[in-house]
């Protein structure tokens, strides 16, 4: 009997839960969007059973996954919550705006006239990009005659060449947030007479 008493305590040391304590982590928690989160779960106790991971009200990942990934696409912030049992306890974690989506600036942009002429022609562009939630920081200009990228925010570019060209800009804000907009044949550069 006392052989049998020691054996039961000890498989019920072994395979008796510990008391399960829900937590997570994220690969990242801010981000510009489009971004893919891979969540892991950093719960303890257990063996856990039961997993909910609620990203959005109508965002959540059943199935007891350890590893899921959610997509977030509109800018703001997001709580995350992350719901375990071991069957018996359960455990359940909110990180309030554990998630934070930054909002994208978006590209744009004017010029001077003539857009059309005889070469050559001098055209001036002024940057008028909205900002997302951080200030712009950098400009990138192509002018479509295969010259150098332009880094200022206004430049003023000549077309010696003849020809229909297109004009890109892109933006970065101090995020890292992207956005471009290109502007199709907007250069009409007509050969001058000779």
């Amino acid at each position: 009997k006392k052989l049998i008493f020691t054996v039961l305590l000890v498989t019920l040391s072994l395979f008796g839960n510990t008391q399960v304590i829900a937590d997570f982590t994220a690969d990242t928690t801010e981000f510009c969007t489009p971004y893919l989160v891979t969540f892991q779960d950093m719960s303890q106790g257990g063996p856990i059973i039961y997993r909910k991971w609620i990203f959005t009200p109508t965002n959540f990942a059943l199935g007891n996954q350890t590893n899921p990934s959610s997509s977030f696409v509109t800018p703001g912030y997001y709580d995350i919550t992350l719901i375990v049992s071991d069957g018996t306890d359960t455990s359940i974690i909110t990180k309030a705006n554990f998630i934070q989506v930054f909002k994208n600036p978006i590209a744009k942009f004017s010029t001077s006239l003539p857009l059309s002429g005889c070469t050559p022609i001098e055209v001036q562009f002024t940057n008028q990009s909205i900002m997302g939630d951080a200030p712009i920081t950098g400009f990138k200009w192509t002018y479509g005659d295969n010259s150098p990228l332009n880094l200022s925010p206004n430049p003023k570019h000549s077309y010696q060449q003849h020809g229909l060209f297109t004009v890109s800009l892109a933006v970065t804000d101090a995020n890292g947030c992207k956005a471009s907009t290109d502007s199709v044949n907007l250069i009409n550069a007509i050969k001058s007479p000779e």
